[in-house]
């Protein structure tokens, strides 16, 4: 949760890679600047670092990084992912492309891990444009996926899906049950970006059903 000391590190390393012109240095850290950026709330700067990441990526062929950050592009791009700050605005098509694309690669490198996130980014992605029945799906396809695997924080991610998507179709009890399932999750990995971003989406929740 150390947003700020975390983005001048991150900064830092990217000067030194720059100097050393190492690309897949440079590559790694611009992803995870483009993340850090995300996390801040500027998501018109995280999908242009997350954009120069990915070229990188394709430079050096690191297919399992390109896909992730394929899929992290998806999800800052897509409308509704911040309330209170300006969104990059772009097309459906071009979000879903890029989601779709992450879960291509995942498979190509037979990343189960990946596929997991592609899927979770596709279900987002999808639900962000209205397309409720296919974001359910792929939604259960990551549910499936990080089980299998045990991987926590897909499987957070899927159960958060999850609950936006009954959030949106007025279902409440229905958020209700799985958003405390995935808090549950979130405790035992203790990770303070979920358990913050559950926890907001539950209490939408019982705010939606009266409580």
């Amino acid at each position: 949760g150390r947003i700020e000391e975390g983005q001048q590190v991150h900064q830092e390393a990217l000067v030194i890679f720059e100097h050393q012109e190492d690309k897949p240095g440079m590559a790694e850290t611009l992803d995870l600047l483009g993340i850090t950026w995300g996390m801040r709330g500027d998501r018109l700067l995280a999908v242009e670092l997350l954009g120069r990441a990915i070229e990188l990526f394709q430079q050096v062929n690191d297919v399992q990084s390109l896909a992730s950050c394929f899929a992290m592009r998806a999800l800052q791009s897509m409308p509704g992912a911040c309330e209170t700050t300006y969104s990059p605005l772009r097309k459906r098509d071009e979000c879903v492309q890029d989601a779709s694309e992450a879960l291509r690669l995942a498979r190509q490198g037979d990343s189960t891990a990946g596929q997991a996130f592609a899927e979770n980014a596709l279900a987002q992605t999808l639900l962000a444009f209205g397309e409720f029945g296919p974001a359910l799906s792929h939604a259960r396809e990551a549910w499936r996926i990080s089980n299998e695997i045990e991987h926590q924080q897909w499987m957070i991610a899927a159960q958060f899906c999850f609950g936006n998507i009954y959030l949106h179709l007025l279902a409440p009890s229905r958020a209700v049950e799985v958003l405390q399932s995935g808090l549950v999750l979130t405790r035992k990995l203790g990770s303070m970006f979920w358990e913050s971003t559950l926890a907001v989406h539950l209490g939408w929740a019982y705010i939606l059903s009266g409580d």
